[in-house]
């Protein structure tokens, strides 16, 4: 499952919304692309849902957290918890 996959599935069961930030402003970072946007940052421009760092630390904290689980997620059809 990638990144944006999961995105639109935390988004559907209402454990992560969009963040609405502002637009980044010249001087750019090096690793920022002008073609990019982000799903997770609102379709902010300069890099992708499957780069971002805050959207993964939000996985990695639902994961701690055991809200999200991705063991055997095929098998059950689902890496979502069930709460």
């Amino acid at each position: 499952m990638t990144y944006l996959e999961l995105f639109a599935e935390l988004v559907k069961s209402q454990m992560v919304l969009p963040r609405h930030v502002p637009p980044f402003s010249p001087a750019y970072p090096p690793w920022y692309d002008e073609k990019a946007q982000c799903e997770y940052h609102a379709g902010v421009k300069g890099h992708t849902i499957e780069n971002c760092t805050a959207f993964k630390r939000v996985v990695d904290d639902l994961r701690k957290s055991g809200m999200l689980s991705f063991e055997n997620s095929e098998e059950k059809g689902n890496s979502l918890s069930n709460h």
